[in-house]
C-alpha cells in the first residue's frame, strides 16, 4: 500500500478492479478513537497551562524589549493551534464514535431480517425457497 501519493487530477483513482489493501476493524477503530479522546483530554486539561505566565511575561517585556511582542505572538500561536489539534482530535473521537454505533444498529437490523426471513420459512406452506410466491 503507499500512502504518500494522491491520483492525477483527470484520473479515478485506484483501478476498481483491484480491491484495496487497507483493512480495519471495529477493534481498530476503537484504539485510534480511543487515543483521540485521550489526547483530547490531556490538551484540554493541560494544553493552555503556560498561557498565562507566557502571556505575562510578554506584558512585562512589552515595553522595554522588542521580545515581548514576539512572546506574545508565540502565545496566540500556540493556543490557535492547540485548539486546532484539540477540535482535530474531539472530531475524530466523536466521528469513530458515531461510526461505531452505526454499524451495531446495521448489525442489529441484518441479525434481525435474516431471523425474520428463517421464521418466515417456517410459516410458508408452499414448497421452495422461502419467501418465493
Amino acid at each position: 500500500m503507499q500512502l504518500d501519493g494522491a491520483p492525477e487530477p483527470d484520473s479515478t483513482g485506484s483501478d476498481p478492479h483491484t480491491p484495496g489493501d487497507l483493512e480495519a476493524d471495529q477493534k481498530d477503530l476503537a484504539s485510534v478513537g480511543d487515543a483521540a479522546y485521550k489526547l483530547w483530554d490531556k490538551l484540554f486539561k493541560h494544553g493552555t497551562d503556560a498561557q498565562f505566565a507566557t502571556y505575562q511575561a510578554a506584558l512585562a517585556l512589552e515595553d522595554d524589549f522588542s521580545i515581548g511582542g514576539a512572546l506574545r505572538d508565540v502565545g496566540d500561536y500556540w493556543f490557535e493551534h492547540v485548539t486546532s489539534v484539540s477540535d482535530a482530535c474531539g472530531h475524530i473521537s466523536n466521528h469513530l464514535d458515531y461510526t461505531k454505533n452505526a454499524h451495531a444498529g446495521d448489525e442489529h437490523y441484518v441479525v434481525t431480517l435474516l431471523g425474520v426471513k428463517e421464521l418466515s420459512a417456517g410459516f410458508d406452506d408452499r414448497s421452495g425457497e422461502a419467501g418465493a410466491k
